[in-house]
């Protein structure tokens, strides 16, 4: 039987001091990460090379354009979500955004081809882009996962449990 002396949260000062620590004191810890920020890195490694980077572009573009966002708000297209860095589940929501209103971007590139940008009437009709609904199938399944871990009574059981059915999921 041990005591618990001690319980670890995602701190990487912390982390530092328990392996000095541990150099120092023969001591037995075992040490849990923080699940949340392992699928975000998760989430970094499933990445689909150019996906993210060609929706962002085209989403830029109809949001901050004059007259392309008139004609995607006159066609009644929903919100175009932008990723946000420091926002986990952000680039999973800017793909949805971009998929959900995906009939509605193609349609006004060609009824406005001659005044929509080359390079994205390019990215729009780009045969490559059939990849983010996989990408996004992948980032939604994570993504529920990062937000059941963020609960404030999820337990380390629950965790696993929750990796499990991701681990299940995406096999």
């Amino acid at each position: 039987d041990r005591d618990v002396t001690g319980v670890q949260t995602c701190a990487l000062p912390i982390s530092k001091m328990r392996r000095e620590l541990q150099k120092q004191v023969d001591l037995d810890i075992i040490q849990y990460g923080c699940t949340s920020h392992i699928l975000h890195l998760l989430s970094q490694d499933v990445k689909f090379p150019g996906v993210t980077g060609h929706i962002v572009k085209i989403i830029k573009y109809f949001r901050n354009h004059h007259h392309p966002a008139a004609w995607y708000k006159q066609s009644n297209g929903r919100r175009l979500m932008l990723p946000i860095e420091v926002r986990w589940n952000t680039i999973s929501q800017a793909i949805m955004s971009y998929l959900k209103n995906r009939r509605i971007i193609v349609q006004m590139c060609q009824d406005h081809k001659s005044e929509i940008d080359k390079d994205v009437y390019n990215l729009v009709n780009d045969a490559k882009l059939t990849n983010a609904e996989d990408y996004a199938a992948r980032m939604t399944l994570i993504a529920i996962a990062l937000d059941r871990t963020q609960r404030d009574h999820t337990t380390i059981a629950v965790a696993v449990e929750i990796w499990h059915n991701l681990a299940l999921k995406m096999a």
